[in-house]
């Protein structure tokens, strides 16, 4: 579950990077895509990283209040 969740958007994102600015020439099976796809990709992934933090933050304030409680 890890894997799918982290490692192959992660993935993803440095294949696409660097086939982006590498001009296509170290480009892997992919299209190149557009800067303004790119620059949304990477916000995406930002915004996802940003919610599964909050999440992880949540998760440990709700501990440190149920054992201290």
């Amino acid at each position: 579950m890890l894997v799918l969740i982290f490692v192959y958007p992660i993935k993803l994102m440095i294949q696409l990077s660097i086939a982006f600015l590498s001009g296509g020439s170290l480009q892997q099976n992919l299209q190149i895509m557009e800067l303004s796809e790119v620059i949304n990709l990477m916000v995406y992934f930002g915004l996802g990283l940003m919610v599964l933090r909050f999440i992880l933050i949540a998760l440990c304030q709700n501990s440190l209040r149920s054992t201290s409680g």
